[in-house]
């Protein structure tokens, strides 16, 4: 809203003398104001309320249909660290249209030129309150009648020989001009600031942990527009002085606040200042670098670049924010029931690797870096099919039953009495550790219930005290961890696995299962019960962490499967370099590998 110029009635000497003036000379007088606190009367005298400046909206002056920004980009910036790249036009102001006012204490000078462009005077203040108050240094600006363009600048622009002149990393330079025929000594003057660059700010998520010191800088090694210079109307661009742009000439740093571990995946959302560049400025000839000491998860980040050649050929009035979705794989499961990259692990000890995030309402599933026993392979005690006791955990790819199969009788054969050698009577329940178990290779631990696997599987000791209480007892991975475990670590695709495993099917593939020390070497082109995935990275996920994981190795599962003879067999993973594949053998002459899972 604009607002007359009202002179006070304390000073209506000072006003008489100027409309004298004004009779006499056909002078119009400007008058402003600025804050004195010293002198509150006399902040009041100066408040010049037929002014008022308000600032456009970035990005108002643009169609929010313009083509299409670039989708978002993958980029492997090494070190484990993943960085999806989108790019987004801040316009959410231009939605709501109009204008908004200054910013409070927001500092403008106001330059007066006559016709011919020659400079008459200039009024210098700050919004405030509302209006505008001159500075107690400037004196009362005296125009004579006439047409004249007045134009208005914050601090971010320089007037100097003749020239208006805006250069690139200054905060958000604004101009705009008002041409006005001076006939009476009550002036409005309502100025809306044009933004003269375009804005580009970092928006930077993290997960788990919000790295240290990210500093983000934006450099170019071709030369870009430096400083622009206008004619004394504010708009006539004349010339254009270009420069490289240096990576330590301007700084995207991102605040910090301390992240307290958890058990879940915690989303950091940290955003930087605008650093503001000049219209013509070439994204395809930026890059966005770290400045040293820039850390995530661990890893350095000043030797990562990323392009902004998506931002395309900046114009005035852009606002650009370059979002930084920063990645890592794989997390791990710690000692106190956290989990987090291992660049982060600080005091913490890794135990397991995580395989399915924890949410409020399923809980996370890990495995262990390490076997459950410490011999080459487990033979004879792991199952007795043909006792008292044997498990039946069927052979779905779909239940997750591990945790209840190796803790709980809800798998045991129907009507068997549980059992164990000495003193284990439920041996789903023990409170020994392995090494007082009475179990080896050597070892058989006669008719009954030779569920040794179990034992030790459920037993395993990572290595470290576990303190979290959210962590349960490990157990037997079920055939769908196992998938799981192809999905996440392995990177494969088990949308169209198998929901069940028939033993039939890999009779007719002429498998070689229930022959005493045998493995097929790799399974057929058609097995219904490969998945394809990529190892690559596998064994590396487990030794960084001080873990170990075997290739062309099988490992134990808690699914049971029964032939067409009612001949019962165990249902293996076996992991070969290009692939993880099902297969039944006996029970007690398979060479395996147990790997223990957990829930936290």
């Amino acid at each position: 809203m604009v607002v007359r110029l009202i002179y006070k009635r304390k000073d209506m000497n000072k006003i008489t003398q100027i409309l004298q003036s004004v009779a006499m000379m056909a002078v119009v007088v400007l008058a402003g104001a600025c804050a004195n606190h010293d002198d509150i009367d006399n902040v009041e005298a100066r408040i010049e309320k037929g002014i008022t400046i308000q600032e456009e909206n970035f990005a108002a002056n643009r169609e929010l249909t313009r083509a299409a920004l670039p989708a978002p980009q993958q980029i492997d910036l090494g070190d484990g660290v993943m960085a999806e790249v989108t790019f987004e036009r801040n316009n959410d102001e231009a939605k709501k249209g109009g204008t908004r006012a200054a910013m409070s204490n927001e500092h403008y000078t106001i330059y007066a030129f006559d016709g011919s462009g020659h400079l008459k005077g200039k009024l210098a203040g700050v919004v405030s309150g509302g209006g505008f108050i001159r500075d107690a240094s400037t004196q009362v600006l005296e125009l004579e009648s006439g047409t004249y363009t007045f134009v208005c600048v914050n601090d971010a622009v320089t007037y100097q020989n003749g020239k208006f002149e805006v250069t690139k990393l200054t905060e958000n330079p604004m101009i705009d001009k008002v041409t006005k025929t001076l006939t009476t000594p009550h002036l409005e003057l309502s100025f809306v600031m044009k933004h003269q660059a375009a804005r580009i700010k970092t928006k930077i998520t993290s997960y788990t942990n919000e790295g240290k010191n990210i500093k983000a800088c934006v450099s170019a090694t071709a030369v870009q527009p430096k400083t622009n210079f206008y004619d004394v109307d504010g708009t006539t661009l004349l010339s254009t002085d270009d420069e490289a742009i240096a990576a330590n000439s301007n700084a995207l740093t991102v605040p910090e606040s301390p992240v307290t571990a958890s058990s879940y995946v915690q989303t950091i959302v940290r955003e930087s200042g605008f650093e503001y560049f000049l219209p013509q400025t070439n994204g395809a000839q930026l890059t966005l670098g770290f400045a040293a000491g820039s850390k995530i998860y661990g890893k350095d980040l000043s030797t990562k670049t990323i392009s902004l050649a998506g931002l395309g050929m900046l114009n005035k009035n852009d606002s650009y924010t370059v979002n930084l979705k920063l990645k890592t794989f794989p997390y791990y499961l710690y000692q106190d029931g956290t989990i987090g990259a291992i660049g982060d692990k600080g005091t913490r000890t890794p135990i397991a690797l995580v395989i399915s995030e924890k949410t409020q309402t399923e809980k996370g599933l890990a495995v262990a870096l390490k076997d459950a026993f410490s011999e080459t392979d487990a033979y004879d005690f792991f199952y007795h099919y043909g006792g008292e006791l044997w498990l039946d955990a069927g052979p779905s790819f779909l239940t997750m039953d591990g945790y209840e199969s190796t803790w709980t009788t809800k798998d045991y054969k129907p009507g068997a009495t549980p059992h164990g050698p000495g003193d284990y009577d439920d041996i789903f329940n023990l409170h020994k550790a392995p090494a007082d178990l009475d179990l080896d290779l050597n070892i058989v631990l006669g008719s009954g219930a030779s569920l040794g696997a179990y034992i030790y599987v459920g037993h395993y000791e990572p290595g470290v005290e576990i303190t979290g209480s959210n962590i349960s007892k490990w157990f037997m991975p079920s055939l769908r961890a196992w998938v799981l475990f192809a999905k996440t670590l392995g990177k494969a695709d088990v949308s169209t696995f198998p929901t069940i495993y028939e033993c039939s099917k890999q009779h007719e593939k002429n498998y070689d299962f229930g022959v005493a020390n045998t493995l097929v070497s790799h399974p057929e082109s058609d097995d219904p019960y490969q998945i394809v995935w990529d190892s690559s990275k596998l064994v590396e996920y487990f030794t960084q962490a001080g873990g170990i994981f075997y290739l062309n190795e099988s490992y134990a599962s808690t699914g049971t499967a029964t032939d067409s003879g009612n001949i019962r067999y165990g249902i293996f993973m076996n992991a070969l370099s290009n692939c993880m594949y099902f297969s039944a053998s006996n029970m007690s002459f398979h060479p395996t590998k147990l790997r223990s899972f957990v829930y936290f």
